[in-house]
């Protein structure tokens, strides 16, 4: 394998995560944004792996709601 082979392959493996933290990330916004049941067992996990990710911003900003409905930036 050349240098540039593998640095290529590493770019790839690094570009798939930051796909799947995306989709996780629009995943839990769409479930916030529709009220879904935070009880569902989709919607639980959902709600686990993209709160690593949004600890940090927590409370940067408030998070309009409208009845079950919530807007998180």
């Amino acid at each position: 394998m050349k240098n540039g082979e593998g640095l290529y392959r590493v770019t790839r493996v690094v570009w798939y995560i930051f796909y799947f933290i995306e989709v996780v990330l629009a995943l839990r916004f769409a479930l916030l944004l529709l009220g879904a049941n935070a009880a569902a067992a989709f919607t639980k996990i959902i709600y686990e792996v993209s709160g690593v990710f949004v600890a940090p911003f927590r409370y940067v900003f408030g998070s309009p709601d409208i009845g079950n409905s919530v807007f998180d930036f």
